[in-house]
This record gives structure tokens, C-alpha cells and sequence, in this order.
């Protein structure tokens, strides 16, 4: 487990889904949680950049 973990509040759930895919994607980032759409509580995913950063994509539901 890593020291420190990075995270960004995003603005609403479809953020935080658009917001893991574009780090997959255009940041050659790896998805490490695949976000999960509660019926209450976070709606949070989380992945690893190029350079090894853990981050958390969350959002309030």
C-alpha cells in the first residue's frame, strides 16, 4: 500500500466515470478499482498513473 494516495473530488458520478476512463486511456494510467454505482454513500474508483501515483476519483452521492 502506498504512502500517500491522491485523490479529486469530481462534480457528479458520470464525472468520476469520465474522469477513470481518460486517466486509462489518454494518461496510460491503470484502473486499479472500477467505480461502483451505490445506492447511497461515495460513488469512488481508483487507478495508478505512468509515474506510479495512486488516486481516488470520488464524488458524494
Amino acid at each position: 500500500m502506498p504512502g500517500v494516495i491522491l485523490s479529486h473530488t469530481a462534480a457528479t458520478r458520470d464525472d468520476v466515470d469520465t474522469l477513470l476512463t481518460a486517466a486509462a486511456a489518454l494518461a496510460d494510467g491503470q484502473v486499479t478499482a472500477a467505480a461502483d454505482r451505490p445506492e447511497q454513500g461515495d460513488h469512488s474508483g481508483h487507478f495508478t498513473d505512468p509515474d506510479g501515483h495512486h488516486w481516488t476519483i470520488t464524488t458524494r452521492a
